[in-house]
């Protein structure tokens, strides 16, 4: 961490979206969150078709209006750039920045998290979208820091899209100098697999057996490297348009793919996490007796990679939707809450050093 932050008291709030909800009760509903004795207030990583309905046509009124709420409750806001779910008039014009399976098939539009982080035009619209809200707001009174994207590698943390391969040789080459360094790394003198050109490198593919282990060992440190340096691009621009406002990102159960110790390092000023205990108690792919202790496990890795941590979402009431299987467990609506518990996961949170925490939603 590059910043030292300190507030008069403990950042207490709510995740408030004000594209979901009539602009009539937006008064009254920033009022309440004041009077429970919350003081912030987290909004916008999932707009973008509201901030941006066409290409290059910047939309900011519906979000000044609702800050100036903020501002008459007393509420301050972190803000999150709206990266993580790109919108339909931009995955039609552009198809290219959509993920690719590994089977080979481009994924659609209609869910989130749908683009892949090598897409150049994806990287420009985001770098864009990410430089106009930090000048904007770069000078707003109530807005204190920034969330970069949403829960990075959620659902998904590989593509296999061309510019992915392209981007895969290229790492390659800056890691390896040489093909023969390549292919004594990665031991392809056995089944025949030796290179002569870098042309033939590509991520892992469906093949008939066991995929090369250097092979696939280079593509984790791959995706990792990919996902930092997309979350390290957003950061780069807020710094220097908005130094005096923190850069964080929630990170979720699913980073485990991502080198976390250098996304702090170099994508934000501190890590933040989300807190979904029943996702964990529910998970079956996990040993009985471990699944509670999950919570508390993600809790302190998290505490390990950035001493200052905040959660950005507290479970507050019943976890995940209908219409999927997470973890083996079709139940993935999971149970509301039992009396009490919530309570309990929030003095977890805070008994393993989180120096903020937001409910969602």
């Amino acid at each position: 961490m590059s910043k030292s932050y300190s507030y008069d008291s403990f950042l207490y709030g709510v995740v408030y979206y004000p594209e979901q909800w009539p602009e009539s009760r937006w008064d009254s509903e920033f009022a309440r969150i004041a009077a429970t004795g919350m003081n912030v207030v987290r909004m916008r990583e999932g707009a973008r078709s509201v901030l941006e309905p066409e290409d290059g046509r910047y939309d900011f009124a519906l979000f000044d209006r609702a800050l100036e709420l903020c501002q008459k409750h007393g509420l301050k806001a972190i803000m999150g750039t709206p990266t993580y779910a790109p919108p339909a008039w931009l995955t039609e014009r552009y198809p290219e920045v959509l993920r690719v399976s590994f089977a080979g098939i481009r994924l659609t539009h209609g869910s989130r998290r749908h683009y892949n982080y090598t897409s150049s035009i994806y990287r420009q619209k985001s770098l864009a979208i990410t430089e106009a809200l930090a000048a904007h707001y770069r000078d707003h009174p109530a807005v204190i820091g920034w969330q970069i994207d949403n829960e990075l590698n959620c659902h998904l943390d590989v593509s296999f899209a061309p510019s992915d391969h392209e981007c895969f040789r290229v790492w390659c080459q800056e890691r390896y100098g040489t093909l023969a360094a390549l292919n004594q790394s990665w031991g392809t003198a056995f089944w025949s697999q030796t290179y002569t050109g870098w042309d033939q490198v590509w991520l892992p593919r469906p093949t008939v057996t066991y995929q090369n282990p250097g092979l696939l060992l280079d593509f984790y440190r791959f995706t990792s490297d990919m996902t930092i340096r997309f979350g390290a691009m957003q950061r780069q621009i807020i710094q220097r348009i908005a130094p005096h406002q923190f850069v964080t990102h929630n990170a979720f159960q699913s980073m485990t793919s991502v080198d976390l110790s250098k996304f702090v390092q170099e994508a934000v000023d501190f890590v933040s996490y989300d807190s979904y205990p029943e996702f964990k108690v529910c998970d079956l792919t996990l040993p009985p007796d471990f699944r509670d202790r999950s919570e508390s496990r993600l809790l302190s890795r998290m505490r390990g990679v950035s001493p200052k941590f905040m959660v950005l979402e507290q479970q507050s009431g019943p976890s995940g939707q209908i219409g999927g299987v997470l973890n083996g467990n079709p139940d993935y609506l999971h149970p509301t809450p039992k009396p009490g518990q919530m309570r309990l996961w929030c003095w977890n949170s805070i008994a393993h050093g989180a120096d903020g925490l937001l409910y969602f939603r």
